[in-house]
């Protein structure tokens, strides 16, 4: 009986643990991204740390609540929790945990940001670098139509006085190109949070509505971390389920998709409730077969 009872506790414990371990290191990680990229942009603004740390928080909340959910779904297989007390209660707790830091993201637009002045990185004569070309800027680098000197492959020096068209310089190669399926994960968890900020701030019954479908389309996936014997593969199929749930997020939540809703609905304010229907869809379809196959194995064991 005491067993019963704490693996519930265990389970509210490691998934809080889990949102808020995810949620300060990829939302710090984020922003530090951020900072790093705005280093190398020419000209430089002004500091807007309040901003950038808030859309930082806005994706590392996005990950918290996929990536929580993961842990906590691998958790309780391994812990083997009833299946119907643990995705309900792991329902609760993402949308609780999404709600609060949606609302306390809400809050934080209304501060006023610190103005800091714009920092001048280099001096004359700084050497820019891009693919076959070369960039001496020979006064501050914050003039970006003072004149300069360009070095082509094969060409000649160019002497610019008067730079012609944008005068847009080339990045300062802080950091580098991160491999596509990083910058496609990135794009997707990005995408996936502007759709849920956007319906928190229509009013917390779309919110709820749109994040409760989802939440539970992603809960009813745990017969995945079920899938074998061995956890750790179970939990790497885990991944790509959740990394497919969000792929397929950016597919249904993209304006063609939307347009396409609302035409074949005849209105398109019903367009914003089709895709939660559809997740509750696909939930309820899953949790039956997953109910159906444990029957049959608990039959079959029965029988032998």
């Amino acid at each position: 009986m005491k067993s019963g009872v704490a693996n519930p506790a265990r389970l509210i414990l490691f998934f809080s643990l889990s949102f808020a371990g995810i949620f300060i290191f990829s939302a710090l990680l984020y922003f530090l991204i951020i900072k790093t990229q705005a280093a190398g942009i020419f000209p430089l603004q002004g500091e807007r740390n309040l901003s950038e740390f808030l859309e930082a928080a806005r994706w590392a909340l996005a990950l918290s609540v996929h990536g929580a959910i993961l842990a906590a779904l691998s958790y309780s297989a391994r812990r083997r929790i009833f299946a119907p007390l643990s995705i309900p209660l792991i329902v609760f707790l993402a949308c609780a945990m999404s709600f609060i830091g949606f609302w306390a993201l809400e809050r934080a637009n209304f501060l006023p940001p610190a103005q800091f002045p714009p920092k001048t990185v280099g001096q004359p004569g700084l050497i820019l670098t891009q693919p076959g070309a070369v960039i001496v800027l020979l006064e501050e680098p914050e003039k970006i139509y003072g004149p300069r000197v360009v070095a082509m492959d094969g060409q000649p020096l160019l002497f610019q006085a008067n730079p012609r068209g944008t005068g847009a310089l080339p990045r300062l190669p802080f950091i580098s190109q991160a491999p596509w399926f990083l910058r496609s994960l990135s794009i997707d968890i990005n995408l996936a949070g502007i759709q849920m900020e956007a319906l928190f701030k229509r009013g917390p019954v779309p919110f709820i509505i749109y994040a409760g479908a989802l939440i539970f389309f992603l809960a009813s996936c745990r017969f995945i971390l079920e899938f074998s014997v061995w956890p750790l593969a179970n939990f790497f199929l885990g991944i790509l389920a959740v990394r497919g749930v969000l792929a397929l997020e950016t597919f249904v939540n993209s304006p063609e998709i939307a347009d396409f809703l609302g035409f074949y609905l005849g209105q398109p304010e019903l367009s914003a409730y089709a895709v939660p229907l559809s997740w509750c869809l696909f939930a309820v379809l899953i949790c039956l077969y997953t109910f159906l196959v444990s029957l049959i194995k608990k039959r079959q064991k029965n029988e032998v």
